[in-house]
């Protein structure tokens, strides 16, 4: 049932937005089909079991995601449309760009907690659990 209204919603957003905004509009219409299933699997669960929504949490992140369009594109329009000829090299330092951005604009809105880097190392390798806590050390105040 989610994934019908989810394919519903990313093809009329795709429909609309396309032939408006190219790329972008694909990319709402992604966006938009992500957050119906969000929504909808949270109002499911919701009905089945006690669960509270952070919307703190919730909009830090979303501002942290946003905040990534203004250095990706200055990069794509200015530095890899003159100097790079390698697709490879391009993907790469926008990831490590993106990445720099967003954990930076999580650091900013102190969007990050120890329960985060709790869970986190609970969830990855514990061969990672000394990169982690480096992390949390540098990124928790």
């Amino acid at each position: 049932k989610a994934s019908l209204i989810s394919l519903i919603a990313d093809g009329l957003v795709v429909v609309l937005f396309t032939p408006f905004f190219g790329l972008y509009g694909a990319v709402a219409g992604r966006v938009s089909a992500t957050l119906v299933i969000f929504f909808y699997a949270f109002y499911e669960l919701k009905k089945n079991i006690k669960i509270e929504l952070d919307l703190q949490s919730l909009w830090k992140g979303a501002l942290a995601s946003v905040s990534l369009i203004i250095p990706l594109r200055l990069f794509e329009r200015l530095i890899s449309a003159n100097y790079i000829d390698s697709p490879i090299i391009t993907i790469s330092i926008e990831i490590l760009l993106g990445l720099v951005c967003y954990v930076s604009a999580l650091f900013l809105l102190k969007a990050l907690n120890k329960d985060d880097f709790r869970l986190l190392k609970q969830l990855m390798p514990k061969s990672l659990t000394k990169i982690i806590t480096f992390f949390e050390r540098l990124l928790i105040r």
